[in-house]
């Protein structure tokens, strides 16, 4: 049997733990957090780029680039800055012993992969709008959200 590969059993146990049990719950399930997570990045893409071509006058095409680029920055030094910037803990919150400096070392490919994951949504919201505007108009546009629903799948093992 393939470990990586989830049983339809346990999808249609989440399916209903995630539409129907979750008010009962104090919490939700790591997938339903998940997806509400990535419909923030989609949302994070598509309402930059409609108010960006609303109130600016410019393109829909140059809109999303312009959101998509922003993103891409943002996160980018979200990501450089803690690995240039030597930061030391200064928290009651975590014990530490006296003289011991606390260092935090995640794996920072998955960290990398997790950020170039979520400017992967802020594209995709962002084209999303400018396919509502363009619709089937424009071949640059359907390559580019074929290309990011594609990875999108493959990346979360959906295909």
């Amino acid at each position: 049997m393939n470990n990586n590969k989830i049983p339809f059993k346990r999808i249609l146990q989440l399916l209903k733990a995630d539409l129907i049990w979750k008010d009962f719950y104090r919490g939700v399930t790591l997938n339903y957090t998940w997806l509400a997570n990535q419909l923030g990045h989609i949302s994070l893409g598509f309402i930059p780029t409609f108010l960006v071509y609303h109130f600016f006058n410019i393109t829909v095409l140059k809109s999303a680039l312009y959101v998509s680029i922003f993103w891409f920055l943002f996160e980018l030094y979200n990501f450089l800055e803690p690995l240039l910037r030597k930061i030391e803990l200064k928290s009651d919150v975590l014990f530490m012993q006296k003289k011991r400096k606390y260092i935090f070392k995640p794996k920072w490919f998955n960290v990398a992969f997790d950020t170039f994951t979520d400017v992967c949504f802020f594209i995709l919201g962002s084209f999303l709008f400018v396919f509502c505007i363009l619709k089937f108009d424009d071949n640059i546009v359907i390559i580019i959200l074929s290309i990011l629903a594609l990875f999108l799948q493959c990346k979360d093992g959906l295909l």
